[in-house]
Parts: structure tokens; sequence; C-alpha cells
């Protein structure tokens, strides 16, 4: 019913000179489901989508860490959130789970065609992205496959390094 989740356990995989470890993650990934693929609560219209993508934009314009940033992505997830709250006027669950089971099929997507990248590992993937680890001269390769999968998606990725991620599991882990 929510995102996938899968990491390997109990692993610790540091960057160095012949490989480097990587994450990618959908920038408000259900929030630009919706949008992107024009999927809206069944009573309301596809005007929502409209709404939704202007409050996406608005969010965009302030930089991270900023209040108004926080404000908006509070907005983005709290719509989501509430389509499966009975109480709430963006209640469908159909709407709830056409967004999630996309979800989980998208990033399943990415993942398979993140390992036809020579050497790619998977660590792990969690709702809305993955970490990977992968031999440095096949990183652009890699980058290209995430390129690629934006332009199809029309959801952008936020990609980012580590030096070290430490996994425990799925929902326990340390990256710097």
């Amino acid at each position: 019913l929510g995102g996938a989740h899968g990491a390997k356990e109990n692993t610790r995989v540091d960057s160095d000179e012949q490989r480097v470890v990587r994450s990618f993650d959908f920038s408000s990934f259900y929030p630009n489901l919706a949008i992107r693929n024009r999927i809206y609560p069944k009573h309301l219209s596809e005007k929502f989508c409209d709404i939704y993508e202007d409050v996406f934009e608005q969010r965009k314009s302030y930089p991270k860490g900023f209040p108004e940033n926080a404000i908006m992505k509070l907005a983005l997830n709290a719509v989501f959130g509430d389509s499966n709250n009975p109480y709430s006027p963006f209640f469908d669950p159909k709407f709830t789970m056409t967004i999630t089971v996309s979800g989980q099929l998208t990033l399943s997507m990415l993942a398979e065609r993140l390992l036809e990248v020579p050497t790619l590992e998977l660590l792990m993937v969690n709702t809305d992205g993955l970490e990977f680890v992968v031999d440095r001269e096949y990183n652009e390769q890699a980058e290209n496959v995430c390129s690629d999968f934006e332009e199809l998606t029309k959801i952008p990725l936020e990609g980012g390094t580590y030096e070290r991620l430490c996994i425990n599991n799925v929902n326990n882990y340390i990256g710097m």
C-alpha cells in the first residue's frame, strides 16, 4: 500500500578512487506523479493537477532550507496524505492507490534500467529514490540513465554522492 522499500542490511560502502556511492531521489515524487500523469481525486476536476503544479512551481522558487520551501513541501505532501483520510476534502482511496502503485512501478523501472550499467550494485530503494555504488568509469552512464528517465517521466531527480553509506536496514542508515 505504501512505497517500495528494500536495502542491503548491515552494509557499509565507501566512495574511493575506484567506486562511487550515489543517491537519486525524485523531487516531490507523489505530487509529481499526480501532476505529470494528470491523476486527481474523482470528485475534483483535472484543474486539481494545474493547481497542484502551481504549488510545486512555487516551492521551486524558494531555496531548500528556507521556511517558504518547507511550507510548500508540506502543502504538497499533506494533500497526498489527506487523500486517504475519510474526513479530508481530498479523500479518494483510488487516487491514493493509483499514486502509490504507479510510484512503485516507476521506481522499479528506474532500478531495472540502472542495473544494466556495468558494475552497478543497488544498495537501497525507499519510496521515492535509491542508492547505489558503481565503478567511477560507469558513473556517467548511470547519470545518463537517470537523465533519460527524467525526460521519460517528466519528474526531476535530485542526485548526490556519499563519501560513506552505513546501512542497518531501509529505515536506519547514515549517509555522509
